[in-house]
């Protein structure tokens, strides 16, 4: 993105984390500039719109014209969305594509994993 293009970018931005007390709904961190952030949807409309809806006159995906279309959904139903870090954002995606009973095992070595990192297995 442009310059010009980054900072409308992070005005529209600015409009509605708020509505997310400006903190990742994942490990609660403060909203900034310096990290990546996005609006999760909760449920998706069927007659919304998606992110890969928006391309550039050479085919890749617009950011900015998407968030110029989504930030006006999110004002008006903002518990449809989630705030998150773009790094918990990207995690939740790649584990949305197990079956639930493989996710439900991962769940259960990564929990493994962190007792035995803190000593308690």
């Amino acid at each position: 993105m442009k310059k010009a293009e980054l900072e409308e970018f992070h005005q529209l931005f600015r409009q509605v984390v708020k509505l997310f007390r400006s903190r990742c709904w994942i490990c609660n961190g403060k909203y900034n500039q310096k990290e990546a952030f996005v609006i999760h949807h909760r449920d998706y409309n069927k007659t919304e719109k998606i992110y890969s809806d928006f391309k550039t006159t050479d085919g890749k995906l617009d950011k900015l014209s998407y968030y110029r279309y989504l930030i006006p959904i999110v004002k008006q139903n903002p518990k449809r969305f989630r705030l998150l870090h773009h790094k918990h954002h990207w995690l939740a995606e790649s584990w949305a594509r197990f079956k639930l009973e493989n996710f439900e095992r991962c769940v259960k070595v990564a929990r493994e994993i962190i007792k035995r990192r803190e000593g308690k297995l």
